[in-house]
């Protein structure tokens, strides 16, 4: 990554603390001795064991490499990298897209664009607003049994209970069970969670008020660092609160791929946080191909996984063919890989081979790599051949930032025709 170095993003750091600015898939070199840190203190930071970007210690320099992750990196209390996007706005576009828009991407008002946001601050202020606006008529709540021994009781009598009290000569007791409203549910454990992060990511923004309430609001939950987040989605639709379940996919975001740096009273101290921008693009690709193909059945390979041989010692050993997106009508199956990479819609060899082979393995008649265009680059729909079962293959690229782009690139004719499904005007 090429880095460029600047003041302090967040708080208020010492006069040494360095900001890199770095772009996606590329490296940036910082001298060893800037660092107060020992080689085996760096390979333990949290961006590094979660393998956001790699570190590597040489004799006079320490080595960066970042991949598909975009954000803040903190090294210790002197540095801080901030990884840009490939094509900035991309998080700020595809968002909505990727959480079936039923989170809508709040306004920052301090930002003349709004693309310049940082993602992950982009997601914990969207995150703010849709958690207040399900929560304003009330947080969810549910009766929860407790029981209760002693000389004042409530609730219903527990005979069995009560009489073995006894038997141990405490007469002077009783034993009850009762059923309490409770805040502390399976959803709100994870909001909760999700609301102390995105304010952590906020805390000096406009909005830090914001997040502020949101935690207040919340303040009679049981506070977890890691909650069980399908338990939560599994309640809110139990509990008739469906809805939610994006908020919940949203929390996750921000508790796993956002992971702070320093504890929470001392908010003035680096942050890392970051977003996996592939995973959003690849998300999105299927939101999208998913409506632009209706009825077709539309799907992540990785449900249904097909093997890359059909017999054989090494079929059952061999990675799977799992794309991105299947679509299938009837017995006809059309297959998407959607590839976020530096080289945009320069499709290489590997991602060809790739395709090819979960083309095989899925019968597939058509299959397309679907990629941005990058600056400099021209989008749309590139056709590169047909092989010997008769699969068209082709590279379908867009601006990015641009869902309608997008769109239209995934609307490849030759797909429609593959699956006898008419072309949308």
């Amino acid at each position: 990554m090429i880095a460029s170095t600047t003041g302090a993003p967040r708080g208020s750091f010492a006069s040494s603390h360095r900001h890199h600015q770095m772009a996606m898939y590329a490296t940036i070199d910082i001298p060893k001795a800037e660092f107060a840190e020992s080689a085996i203190e760096l390979s333990t930071l949290p961006w590094v064991r979660n393998r956001v970007a790699t570190l590597t210690v040489a004799n006079s320099n320490v080595r960066i490499d970042s991949y598909g992750f975009a954000g803040h990196l903190a090294i210790g209390t002197s540095h801080t990298i901030e990884v840009r996007e490939l094509v900035p706005g991309t998080v700020h576009a595809l968002f909505p897209i990727a959480t079936h828009q039923r989170i809508r991407v709040a306004r920052q008002s301090t930002r003349t664009d709004p693309r310049s946001e940082p993602p992950h601050e982009l997601i914990a202020r969207s995150f703010i607003s849709a958690a207040l606006e399900a929560t304003a008529s009330g947080i969810d709540r549910r009766y929860e049994a407790s029981r209760y021994l002693g000389e004042q009781p409530s609730g219903r009598l527990d005979t069995a209970r009560t009489m073995k009290a006894w038997a141990t000569g405490r007469r002077n007791v009783l034993a009850t069970s009762i059923r309490r409203l409770t805040p502390d549910t399976p959803l709100n454990r994870v909001l909760a969670a999700g609301a102390l992060r995105a304010y952590e990511i906020t805390a000096y923004s406009d909005t830090a008020s914001l997040g502020g309430a949101l935690c207040a609001r919340l303040a009679g939950v049981t506070p977890q660092v890691l909650p069980d987040f399908e338990h939560a989605r599994r309640y809110a639709v139990m509990a008739g609160r469906g809805e939610d379940v994006a908020l919940v996919d949203i929390a996750e975001l921000l508790i796993t791929g956002m992971t702070l740096v320093g504890s929470g009273a001392a908010l003035t101290s680096p942050m890392s946080a970051w977003v996996d921008v592939p995973d959003l693009f690849e998300r999105a690709v299927l939101a999208l191909t998913s409506t632009l193909f209706s009825p077709a059945h539309v799907f992540h390979g990785k449900s249904s996984p097909r093997a890359l041989l059909k017999r054989g010692d090494a079929a059952t050993r061999l990675r799977r063919a799992e794309p991105d997106v299947v679509i299938q009508n009837g017995s006809r199956t059309v297959i998407f890989d959607a590839k976020y990479r530096s080289t945009g819609n320069v499709a290489s060899e590997q991602s060809l081979y790739q395709l090819m082979a979960h083309a095989d393995a899925w019968n597939a008649t058509a299959a397309a790599l679907v990629t941005p265009a990058l600056p400099g680059q021209s989008p749309g729909v590139e056709v590169l051949g047909t092989d010997s079962r008769g699969c068209t293959y082709a590279v379908l690229s867009a601006d990015p930032t641009n869902v309608g782009e997008l769109s239209s690139a995934l609307s490849w004719s030759t797909a429609f025709k593959a699956l006898r499904i008419a072309t949308p005007s």
